[in-house]
């Protein structure tokens, strides 16, 4: 099933970010530079292959937020936290680049919390 985009508009709400609208429907929210590194602009026709990539992107950016929010109530290690965001309905492909990108911030550091605790 092909699909088209039908906007692009800076996020109100979020610097860096940009809206999806596919088919003249809101869809997601990404960032500037996830959208610009797979190519995708205003008038696209996606195909099941590009559909796909567009749902692996907003899914991984979902997982990332609610672990964001996870993180701000208290300190976890990353197999907690892979349970929670798992168990919160994230699927496993997103929650692991979830938690790959919040190594790489250095937002994770499983000695530092098992000293903590």
């Amino acid at each position: 099933m092909s699909r088209t985009i039908t906007g692009l508009d800076p996020d109100p709400a979020r610097a860096g970010f940009v809206r999806v609208q596919l088919d003249g429907t809101s869809y997601c929210s990404l960032p500037v530079t996830r959208i610009a590194a797979a190519g995708f602009t205003a008038g696209d026709a996606l195909d099941a292959r590009r559909v796909r990539e567009l749902n692996q992107a907003a899914d991984e950016e979902a997982a990332y937020r609610t672990l964001l929010r996870t993180l701000e109530r208290r300190s976890f290690a990353v197999a907690e936290l892979r349970r929670a965001l798992v168990r919160k309905g994230h699927p496993k492909d997103a929650v692991e680049a979830a938690l790959a990108r919040a190594l790489r911030a250095g937002l994770l550091d499983d000695a530092a919390f098992a000293a903590r605790f």
